[in-house]
């Protein structure tokens, strides 16, 4: 592995996502008990499960501002 494959990422969760303790059909999460993540192409978003049922549920970690486009924000920094 060369330095350049090592990327921190510690700097999207100050700025450009937040920690939400409820999925967007404002069902609690319980980060704990998160059995199985899911990450497709859309952007600031995962799906999780809890248990072994066949539906996802969907989390949205994007800040919501309307000020600036997230993607527009969006910086990976080196780790070293």
């Amino acid at each position: 592995m060369e330095m350049d494959n090592f990327k921190s990422f510690s700097a999207l969760l100050s700025s450009t996502f937040i920690k939400r303790t409820l999925d967007v059909n404002k069902e609690k999460v319980n980060w704990l008990k998160i059995t199985w993540l899911r990450y497709d192409k859309n952007f600031g978003t995962i799906q999780f499960k809890t248990t072994l049922d066949p539906d996802f549920r969907i989390l949205d970690l994007k800040k919501t501002t309307g000020k600036q486009e997230l993607e527009k924000r969006l910086q990976v920094h080196h780790n070293w």
